[in-house]
C-alpha cells in the first residue's frame, strides 16, 4: 500500500485538510481565545471554586456562544462543523468550560430558538449569545429524578 502523503500522529485522518478556510478560521479564533484566557485561568479557577462570570462574558464577545443559532436572532449562525470545531478547542483546555459552552449553546439557545415564543427569542438569545446571562439545564426533579423526558 502507498500513501501519498506523509502519516502525521496528530491528524492521522488528515482532518485538518479537509476543512474549508471559513472552519479553519473559526477554529483557529476558538483554539487562540481558549490559549490566551482559558489557559491561565482554568487550575486556579477549579481549586479555588471562581465564579468564572468574567470569562462567560468573553466567550460571548469571542461569539462562542449559540451555535446555528441565526445572526438574527443574536446567534453566530455556525454550521455544525465550526460549532464542534469551537467545542473541541475549549475542550482542549477544560471540559467544564466545554460544558458551559455546549449547555448554553445547544440545550438553552437552542431549545429557545426551536420551541420559545418570539418574545422569548427576543429577550434572551441576544443576551445569551454575548455571555451577558447565563442558561441552564435542569435535570432532575423530586418526582422524577433525572429522566428528562419525564420533567414537568
Amino acid at each position: 500500500m502507498h500513501f501519498t502523503h506523509p502519516f502525521d500522529p496528530l491528524d492521522p485522518f488528515r482532518f485538518q485538510h479537509q476543512l474549508s478556510d471559513k472552519e479553519k478560521t473559526v477554529q483557529q479564533h476558538a483554539a487562540h481565545f481558549a490559549s490566551a484566557h482559558l489557559s491561565p485561568i482554568v487550575t486556579d479557577h477549579f481549586r479555588h471554586e471562581r465564579d468564572p462570570r468574567q470569562l462567560i462574558t468573553a466567550m460571548g464577545q469571542a461569539h462562542l456562544f449559540g451555535g446555528d443559532i441565526p445572526t438574527t436572532s443574536g446567534g453566530p449562525a455556525h454550521t455544525a462543523t465550526e460549532y464542534g470545531l469551537i467545542n473541541r478547542e475549549i475542550e482542549r483546555i477544560d471540559s467544564g468550560f466545554r460544558t458551559l459552552q455546549s449547555v448554553m449553546s445547544a440545550l438553552v439557545m437552542h431549545a429557545i430558538h426551536a420551541f420559545g415564543s418570539e418574545q422569548q427569542r427576543k429577550t434572551y438569545l441576544p443576551a445569551l449569545a454575548r455571555g451577558e446571562i447565563v442558561g441552564s439545564f435542569a435535570l432532575t426533579e423530586p418526582e422524577h429524578g433525572s429522566d428528562p423526558a419525564s420533567l414537568s
